[in-house]
């Protein structure tokens, strides 16, 4: 980690977990517990007031899910890296807690999370801007692409699909390159065909992204995080 200490923001509806949470990540070093809220709402308004390094969500939580409030606290803190922990790995989950880009995210399931230490890497993950998703995640946003390859891919279908990554939609796309729109809904289409994506629309983007980050090595599974050397 280049910084000193890690600041942390826990929100989650349940007692248990999120006492638990606190109490464990208080022990380790260079992370600092700054605060904990009991729903979505309460949370926004804590990291407004203290911009934490990180926020652990819960998907479910009351007046305001895990995934509206992490889009809400990025929006005021774009920096904040966010965990975000789960008892259900829905695929819609994914693709909208991913659709404004995937850089510092991490979407972990609470039933396998068997150690502490694999929260921690998610958290210092995502503070340094990477994506993390639990292997059940991976496999199953993956299953329609399982041997797709990004060596296809012009200079150009490449730089759209990391604009993709970053979180662009075609519009943002198109503007960045300085071309029409409707160009790049062709490099999309294009490059969705040469991923040999069955999908199409969100799912398909989500998928393309996951491939890229994974051949550029900003993709991690936590059943693969190098353990740490300190």
């Amino acid at each position: 980690m280049s910084r000193s200490t890690i600041t942390v923001l826990i929100a989650d509806d349940q007692e248990v977990a999120r006492e638990g949470y606190r109490r464990i990540l208080e022990t380790q070093a260079n992370l600092t517990v700054i605060g904990t809220a009991t729903n979505g709402l309460d949370a926004v308004h804590l990291a407004q007031s203290q911009c934490p390094d990180v926020a652990i969500l819960d998907i479910r939580m009351p007046q305001l899910n895990g995934i509206e409030a992490a889009r809400r606290i990025r929006a005021i803190c774009p920096q904040v890296g966010v965990v975000l922990l789960s008892f259900y790995d829905h695929p819609s989950y994914v693709r909208n807690f991913l659709k404004e880009g995937a850089a510092g995210k991490a979407f972990l399931l609470k039933q396998t999370i068997g150690r502490i230490d694999e929260l921690v890497r998610a958290i210092k993950a995502v503070a340094d801007g990477q994506m993390m998703l639990d292997p059940t995640i991976v496999d199953d946003l993956m299953h329609d692409a399982p041997l797709a390859s990004l060596a296809d891919l012009t200079t150009q279908e490449m730089r759209v699909l990391e604009l993709m990554a970053k979180g662009y939609a075609n519009a943002g796309i198109a503007e960045a390159l300085v071309v029409q729109e409707r160009t790049i809904e062709n490099y999309v289409s294009n490059i969705f065909a040469k991923l040999h994506l069955k999908n199409k629309g969100q799912q398909a983007r989500v998928q393309a992204v996951l491939l890229f980050l994974e051949a550029t090595g900003r993709l991690r599974r936590s059943d693969e995080l190098p353990q740490d050397d300190e």
